[in-house]
């Protein structure tokens, strides 16, 4: 299991997306909702605990 921590900050991410030709359409949205899910203390969690988020 990976934790929400553990992934790469956001800016390194992107670039790393973009240099490898993937677009940021998807992974930008997503970030914002693993940094959101962090500040809420949900950052020792998998991605899945982004779905809390999106029942909102």
């Amino acid at each position: 299991m990976l934790a929400i921590n553990a992934i790469r900050p956001r800016g390194a991410l992107l670039r790393i997306a973009a240099e490898q030709g993937v677009s940021p359409e998807l992974l930008t949205p997503f970030m914002a909702l693993m940094e959101r899910r962090v500040a809420e203390g949900g950052g020792n969690e998998s991605n899945t605990g982004i779905v809390d988020l999106l029942r909102r």
